[in-house]
C-alpha cells in the first residue's frame, strides 16, 4: 500500500465532482506549503498528547504556543466526550475501499471515539487552518472515513444506532462554532458511499472530464486546466469592458460594479472563489516558469518584502508612462 491512497477521502470533494483531476495529476509531485506542515506538527501533537506521549518535550519548528492552545482546545473536546468503556483510536488507518472491491480507497482518521453505553460512533477531524472554514455537513472526507471506521470494527460488535462527524477547527471562525458536528445513522451513511463508488469508477477512464467546481479546484494541482479556466473566465467575463483596452489602467478595463446586472453580479460573486484560485494558480505557474529560466510575455518577477510580485519589463513601464502623457488624450498604448 503506497504512502497516499489514489483517491484520498481528503480529496474527494475534487474528485467525486471532477473525475478527470486524478488522471490529470498523476504524475505531479505533491508539495508542502509552510502552513501544511505547521498543520502536520499540530496533528502530531494532537496524536501524541492523546497516546499519553510528553509531546510537550517535543521540538516543533512552526508550532508555537499559540498552536498548541488551539490544539488543546480540541484535545479538551475529545476528552469530554469520552467515558469509562468508550473505545478510542487516533490516526487510525481505515480502508472502506476493500468492501466494494477497490484497493485505491483509504485514509487515516485523526480520531475515532465509540461510546457503546450510548451506542455511539463519532468521527472527530481537526483542521489547524485559520483562513478556509470547513463545513460539516456533507463532508464527503468524514463520511468515507467514518464508512470505514464502521467496516473496522470487529463483526461481533452491534451496530451504533447514531455516527457523529465532527469538524475542530479551533482557529477559524464558522457561523456553527469552532467544533461542530453533524448526525447520521449507519444505513445513511452505507447509501452515501454509494453515491461515493460511483464516483470512484468514473475515474478509471483515463479519458474522465474535468469538471471545475469551488471546493474541487481549491487545493488541485493541475494549474493548466482547461475547465477551470474556461470557468473562472466565463465567470468574469460581465465585469470587463467589452472593448479591448490596455490593462495599465484598471478603469478602463473593469466595468463600474454598478452598471452590473443582478445575473452578472451572481455569477461574479457565486464564482469568486473559483476565480481567485484560477488567478492564484496561474500566478504560482508563471512564477515557476520564470525560475526555472523560461519567460513569461510581459512580465518579470520582482522580490518584494518576503514575498514576489509581478511587474511589466522596464522598458514596457517607459513606453506606457509616456503614453499615459500624451497631450493628445490618445488612449494607452
Amino acid at each position: 500500500m503506497s504512502e497516499h491512497a489514489r483517491l484520498g477521502p481528503s480529496d474527494a470533494a475534487r474528485w467525486m465532482v471532477c473525475p478527470g483531476s486524478i488522471e490529470a495529476t498523476k504524475d505531479m509531485a505533491d508539495t508542502e506549503s509552510e502552513y501544511a506542515k505547521e498543520g502536520t506538527e499540530a496533528h502530531d501533537y494532537l496524536e501524541g498528547y492523546l497516546k499519553g506521549e510528553p509531546v510537550e518535550v517535543r521540538e516543533y519548528q512552526l508550532l508555537d504556543d499559540a498552536g498548541k492552545d488551539a490544539v488543546h482546545e480540541a484535545i479538551d473536546y475529545i476528552l469530554s466526550r469520552y467515558s469509562d468503556g468508550c473505545q478510542l483510536y487516533t490516526e487510525r488507518k481505515v480502508n472502506p475501499g476493500l468492501v466494494y472491491g477497490r484497493q485505491d480507497l483509504w485514509g487515516t482518521l485523526d480520531v475515532s471515539l465509540e461510546n457503546f453505553a450510548e451506542s455511539t460512533l463519532e468521527i472527530a477531524d481537526y483542521k489547524h487552518g485559520q483562513g478556509v472554514p470547513v463545513d460539516v455537513e456533507d463532508n464527503w472526507q468524514l463520511i468515507i472515513y467514518a464508512v470505514g471506521a464502521l467496516h473496522a470494527r470487529d463483526s461481533w460488535m452491534p451496530l451504533p444506532e447514531k455516527v457523529i462527524l465532527t469538524i475542530m477547527q479551533p482557529r477559524c471562525h464558522h457561523p456553527q462554532g469552532r467544533i461542530r458536528s453533524v448526525e447520521y445513522t449507519p444505513q445513511a451513511l452505507a447509501e452515501l458511499m454509494e453515491q461515493v463508488i460511483a464516483a470512484a469508477e468514473k475515474t478509471d477512464d483515463p479519458d474522465a472530464p474535468l469538471v471545475a467546481s469551488d471546493k474541487g479546484c481549491k487545493w488541485c494541482k493541475f494549474a493548466k486546466c482547461p475547465a477551470r479556466a474556461e470557468a473562472a473566465l466565463a465567470a468574469a467575463q460581465g465585469v470587463f469592458q467589452p472593448e479591448p483596452v490596455d490593462r495599465f489602467s484598471q478603469e478602463q478595463v473593469l466595468r463600474d460594479p454598478g452598471e452590473l446586472t443582478d445575473e452578472e453580479m451572481f455569477l461574479v460573486l457565486d464564482n469568486r472563489d473559483l476565480i481567485r484560485g484560477f488567478l492564484k494558480k496561474v500566478e504560482e505557474h508563471a512564477e515557476a516558469t520564470i525560475k526555472e529560466g523560461g519567460r513569461v510575455r510581459g512580465f518579470k518577477m520582482i522580490p518584494g518584502r518576503g514575498q514576489r510580485s509581478f511587474a511589466y519589463p522596464e522598458e514596457e513601464v517607459e513606453k506606457k508612462l509616456r503614453n499615459l502623457h500624451k497631450s493628445d488624450g490618445a488612449k494607452l498604448g
